[in-house]
């Protein structure tokens, strides 16, 4: 079973709809403490971790491949095979920051890629393929208190409010996620306060 295209996810937009993960690094199924490299707990087979979640009913999955993040390798190989095989739209990031590793994530079948540093490094960019590709590009935050975190959490990328601003000023608005589970509640009051 093929997964929705990017016009019926899109017309589920609507509704929250919560994305687990499945962090990859080195070929197994891991978990960063706050994105720290090092500090990874391993799960197995990352085929087996994205399975449960399709088992489980889960209608997404983000696919990250930490190698990619890092600058350190890459698990394209099993990120393409677990995006034919599940039944569930993929959201693939992971060291996502040009047009060659754009290609590459796209060519993977992924329902949508979701762009991170480059959406802090190189804006104009990130407007030029939201333009190409539409609902298949994303942009993602990684927040840690009120800063962002830059590839792969290795850098700090400046301060979410104002990052936020400029995304709705650009037109991002309903095409970024943030991520860190951390910050549910700082997350709620953001949005009530239109970016503080």
């Amino acid at each position: 079973m093929q997964s929705a295209s990017p016009s019926q996810a899109a017309s589920r937009a609507d509704r929250l709809v919560l994305l687990p993960a499945v962090d990859i690094a080195g070929g197994q199924a891991v978990q960063l403490v706050q994105g720290r490299a090092g500090s990874e707990q391993r799960f197995g087979d990352p085929r087996a971790a994205a399975q449960r979640w399709q088992d489980s009913g889960a209608e997404w999955i983000h696919l990250v491949d930490l190698d990619a993040a890092f600058g350190r390798g890459s698990n394209a190989e099993i990120v393409a095979e677990l995006t034919s095989h599940l039944r569930l739209n993929v959201e693939l990031s992971g060291g996502i920051r040009d047009d060659e590793s754009l290609e590459r994530a796209l060519a993977t079948g992924c329902t949508r890629v979701n762009v991170g540093t480059a959406a802090l490094e190189r804006s104009e960019w990130c407007e030029e393929i939201i333009d190409r590709y539409g609902e298949r590009i994303a942009i993602g935050l990684d927040v840690r208190g009120s800063k962002l975190a830059a590839r792969g959490w290795t850098r700090e990328g400046g301060d979410v409010y104002e990052t936020l601003r400029r995304l709705d000023r650009a037109g991002y608005v309903g095409r970024f996620t943030i991520e860190e589970a951390l910050l549910a509640a700082q997350l709620s009051s953001t949005t009530e306060s239109k970016y503080a």
